[in-house]
Parts: C-alpha cells; sequence; structure tokens
C-alpha cells in the first residue's frame, strides 16, 4: 500500500470511529474534564510532554496522540476507582502518576537511546524531574505491568490503583483507535505491502478478543468489552477496505 492509501485508510477509520461507544466516556465525563484540564497545565507534564516527543512523534503523530490520550483516561479511572479509597488529595497525586505513566509508557516504540524497555526508558527521562523514590517506582510499576516485563508487582494499593488503570486504558484504545495502536509504526513509510497492513489489523482483532474479559478496574470491566468488540468491528471493515484495493 502506498502512503496515500494509507491516509485514505485513516480517513476511513476517522468516519467509522465517529460511532464509537460513547457509554465509559459519559461515565468518566467529569473525571475526564479535570485530567484532561491538568494534564495540559500542570508544569512538570508540560515539560515530560517536550522530552518525549522525540521518542514518539512519527509523520501523523498517532505515537504522541496515542500516549496523551492513554494518560488522561489513566488519570480518569483512578479518579473514579480512588475516590473510596483514598483522600482526595492522594487520589489527584496519583491520578498524575498515572498521566505520568500514560505519557511513558510507549517511549521504547521508537528508542532514540536503545533501551529494551519501556519502564527502564521512563525512569532515565524521570531522573532531573522532582518526584521522590516512591513515585518513581509507582511509574514504574505501572508501566512494567503494562510491558509484562517484571514477574512480581508491588502490592501497595497506590500501585495497583496506577498500574490497573493504565493497563486498561492502554487495552481501551485498541477499540477506540485501532488505526493508532495496529497501524501507526507502518504509516511513515513510502510503501507498505499489503500483507503486512493485513497483519497488524489480524493482531488488533486477535488481541482485542483476548482481551474483553481481561480489564482490572470495575468501571472499564463495566463498559470496556463493548469497546472492544467495536474496534473488532472496524479492523474488520479496513480490512474488507485494503482486500478491495488488492483487487483493483
Amino acid at each position: 500500500m502506498t502512503h496515500d492509501q494509507l491516509v485514505a485508510l485513516l480517513g476511513i477509520t476517522k468516519e467509522l470511529t465517529a460511532n464509537a461507544p460513547a457509554e465509559l466516556h459519559r461515565t468518566l465525563a467529569g473525571e475526564i474534564a479535570y485530567s484532561r484540564e491538568f494534564f495540559f497545565d500542570h508544569p512538570l507534564l508540560l515539560d515530560l510532554q517536550d522530552d518525549v516527543l522525540p521518542f514518539l512523534y512519527e509523520d501523523p503523530g498517532h505515537g504522541v496522540e496515542h500516549s496523551k490520550k492513554v494518560a488522561i483516561d489513566a488519570s480518569a479511572l483512578v479518579l473514579k476507582e480512588g475516590t473510596d479509597k483514598f483522600p482526595p488529595s492522594t487520589v489527584r497525586h496519583l491520578a498524575f502518576l498515572a498521566q505520568v505513566a500514560g505519557l511513558l509508557h510507549n517511549v521504547c516504540r521508537q528508542d532514540k537511546l536503545q533501551t529494551d524497555k519501556c519502564s527502564d526508558l521512563a525512569l532515565i527521562l524521570l531522573r532531573e524531574k522532582f518526584l521522590d523514590e516512591n513515585d518513581r517506582a509507582i511509574i514504574f510499576d505501572a508501566i512494567a505491568f503494562n510491558e509484562a516485563d517484571i514477574e512480581s508487582y508491588s502490592e501497595a494499593p497506590e500501585s495497583m490503583l496506577v498500574r490497573n488503570a493504565l493497563h486498561d486504558a492502554d487495552m481501551l484504545r485498541w477499540g477506540y483507535d485501532p488505526f493508532s495502536t495496529s497501524l501507526w509504526e507502518l504509516y511513515g513509510t513510502s510503501f507498505v505491502p499489503q500483507d503486512e497492513v493485513l497483519a497488524a489489523l489480524d493482531k488488533s482483532i486477535e488481541l482485542n478478543m483476548s482481551n474483553i474479559d481481561a480489564f482490572l478496574t470495575p468501571t472499564a470491566r463495566q463498559f470496556g468489552a463493548d469497546v472492544l468488540r467495536f474496534g473488532i468491528h472496524i479492523a474488520q471493515e479496513l480490512k474488507k477496505h485494503v482486500a478491495t484495493l488488492q483487487s483493483d
């Protein structure tokens, strides 16, 4: 497929995803509004966004947008699930840590430092930031869990909340943004074999099917399955479109 054909595929995706299930975001409307405002206002987060840009940027900006959306949704889930577990100031701080983890969870996808693990690279990027060791440990734990990278994780309830929220927010993007999650790494090239595009879409379908019952937070368990089923539908529609290109 040519670059122009991938651009057209992106346009089709945007049209199809306009009808994405809205129940989850309606339920989290207040939390998402707070999280979004905080994300674009907090000095450390603004500074960190500049730091991670070289590790996430590619031609259409899907890596950047994906990480921003994961950060905001993970933070919203922390606010929703943590309200009855922690004092308000603690919940807000954990929501902030979830945003940091969301921003950093994919930094090794285009790693300029050749670090194997996103969790390790995250610690490097956070080295000069004003975070204490416990905060860094929570962020590392969440990203490492998302990578399925270590055998044991913190049992502290604060870590578990951030970890589960990041996990669910990232999984939800496979339903809401099937193009961004499955095809964004292919987008920047001038030509991509159709077999690679189809394989990426098949992977998206397979992951969504296997993760339907894998959500960890109560809110995502309630609404997430419908989101992933929607992602499966979108990927199947995109495969049909690619097949028409093959027959032309």
